[in-house]
């Protein structure tokens, strides 16, 4: 027999976020009760790529599953990353999510439910999609059985197929795929987190509205406006590079100042167009989970790379009159104290990295 009897073994997880145009990793210890941040990386297009690492087009999804593993392998190697079990995030925008109340009946006849129940939800054929589902909320009828809220996913086979393929293709053991809502739940909203929140994802290629109550994901809205659509209409009206834009963004955003002289209008004008569409969005879509619910939003977290657009919360705060946050997955991780002020800036965009590798330790 080994000594002490409840000897802690490390276990260790590596999260994988695929973007449009990055793929971010985050590898997570966990020794005893603490979990540590081991090693993270970042590959953009322009580091590895002339091409996106993912697209959507006309429905279709689709990776270049040895570009993609290139990159990877490529973040594995500079970031010296040990860890091959792998869990991958799936792009929301790829994911079909759906609410709905099963009648009374016993825990146990849920699975059977659930799969009857998702034919009637899921506009494809169950035999070319992969279904998950959660409780999300149950009342009592009597002593066996309840009414079952359930909050159900579900995957096509062939984008699960391109994971699978890119995990080959990089020797990592696919250990799971999860939508990014449920990754940024973890990350962010854990189940203490007593009050219902709203986590915006502003993305390169799509915008997130998911709202989280005690750790579950009860509603999940999709918006066309991007961190890249900004960018690049912020070059265009500037008549500047892409980068050069995105910087722009960042520093100066929403704030009016002089540095920018006559074109800081032009930034903010540009921006705000942008900004205002989605949160008109955001705040008819909560209003609608709210009335439908009779509950109410406490609290907004704002991530994704546009979540640090200078001047984002304080406008996101005017507008909606409720608390607002900018995400930082890292806050209940160890890490070094020198790395403090570096992920607090790169925290936003990988929010969704850092939730999927926790998905493992959390069991």
């Amino acid at each position: 027999m080994s000594w002490p009897l409840f000897k802690s073994t490390p276990k260790s997880s590596l999260g994988i976020d695929i973007g449009t145009s990055s793929i971010k990793m985050v590898e997570l210890l966990r020794k005893r009760e603490e979990i540590i941040l081991k090693n993270y990386g970042e590959a953009t297009v322009a580091d590895v790529y002339q091409n996106h690492f993912r697209e959507a087009e006309k429905g279709s999804f689709r990776i270049s599953p040895e570009n993609t593993a290139q990159a990877i392998s490529s973040i594995m190697e500079e970031a010296k990353i040990e860890t091959r079990r792998a869990v991958f995030s799936i792009p929301d925008f790829s994911s079909f999510f759906t609410n709905f109340e099963l009648p009374p009946m016993m825990k146990e006849e849920l699975s059977q439910a659930v799969v009857f129940e998702a034919r009637k939800h899921i506009p494809l054929p169950l035999k070319d999609v992969t279904i998950d589902w959660e409780i999300i909320g149950k009342e009592d009828v009597d002593k066996k059985r309840a009414r079952w809220k359930i909050l159900l996913v579900a995957v096509s086979n062939d984008m699960i197929s391109q994971y699978q393929s890119i995990a080959n293709f990089s020797n990592l053991e696919l250990v799971a795929l999860e939508a990014e809502a449920f990754g940024l739940a973890r990350a962010l909203a854990p189940k203490e987190e007593k009050q219902i929140v709203s986590l915006v994802d502003i993305g390169a290629q799509s915008s997130t509205c998911n709202i989280i109550e005690n750790g579950f994901l009860r509603k999940s809205y999709s918006f066309s406006v991007s961190g890249d659509k900004m960018t690049k209409q912020l070059a265009k009206n500037l008549s500047i590079d892409y980068n050069k834009a995105d910087g722009i963004k960042k520093k100066y955003g929403l704030l009016l100042g002089q540095e920018l002289g006559a074109s800081s209008n032009i930034v903010r004008d540009t921006l705000s167009s942008f900004f205002d569409i989605l949160l008109k969005e955001i705040k008819e879509a909560s209003e609608s989970f709210c009335r439908a619910n009779n509950q109410e939003i406490k609290r907004y977290i704002l991530s994704g790379g546009s979540a640090l657009t200078a001047g984002l919360k304080e406008y996101f705060k005017d507008y909606l009159k409720k608390e607002v946050e900018i995400a930082n997955p890292f806050a209940n991780i160890f890490y070094q104290p020198i790395l403090e002020k570096k992920l607090k800036e790169m925290g936003p965009s990988y929010a969704i990295a850092v939730g999927v590798a926790l998905r493992e330790l959390n069991k």
